[in-house]
């Protein structure tokens, strides 16, 4: 299987999740998953056109991994004021096991693809490789970030005071992750 046929079922299995979080969010009335569930269709529809606008042209590979870092750090700018949105008015709704085991399987998969990825693509240095890697973990920050929030809601053991803290330093955390990737993207070094 290529490259872009997996990529093209990594945007199909992303394109669904993003809906599940949609309809999530809207089931529980959740701002926090709507956001997420948008923030990963745009993903989508970036490594969509990553893989379209690559595969036409060569000659757009640069342009296109500029602009996908362009996109990517104007969504963390939108991550940034989401967690600070979630942190502030405390916004954390606790969600069913069978929810969390569905978010947690979800994320470890796209972790485990984001890493195979990079290893097995680190010798090729076509922009259209880093452009599909960086959005594969500018997608996989997200998601962790995601299920550590709503796990520390959903299951007992950490008081609120800790939950608070840790909700936002791994916030920023992410946040920071993902604008260095889109920074990573949009300066382009000569090979």
């Amino acid at each position: 299987m290529n490259l872009r046929t997996k990529e093209l079922l990594r945007f199909i299995m992303n394109l669904l999740f993003a809906i599940y979080n949609c309809v999530i969010g809207l089931a529980s009335y959740s701002w926090w998953f709507v956001s997420l569930g948008a923030y990963y269709i745009i993903l989508s529809i970036m490594r969509v056109a990553v893989i379209i606008f690559s595969a036409e042209n060569r000659k757009n590979e640069k342009f296109i991994m500029q602009f996908s870092g362009v996109m990517i750090f104007v969504l963390s700018i939108v991550l940034c004021g989401i967690v600070y949105m979630t942190i502030e008015k405390d916004v954390a709704t606790k969600y069913p096991e069978i929810t969390m085991i569905t978010i947690a399987l979800y994320t470890f998969t796209k972790i485990t693809l984001a890493i195979t990825g990079f290893i097995k693509s680190r010798k090729n240095h076509r922009p259209y490789v880093k452009t599909l890697r960086s959005i594969a973990f500018a997608d996989s920050v997200v998601s962790i970030y995601s299920l550590q929030r709503s796990m520390l809601v959903s299951f007992e053991g950490m008081t609120y005071n800790n939950i608070a803290l840790f909700n936002t330093l791994s916030g920023v955390g992410m946040c920071l992750i993902v604008i260095f990737i889109g920074l990573n993207l949009i300066i382009v070094k000569e090979n």
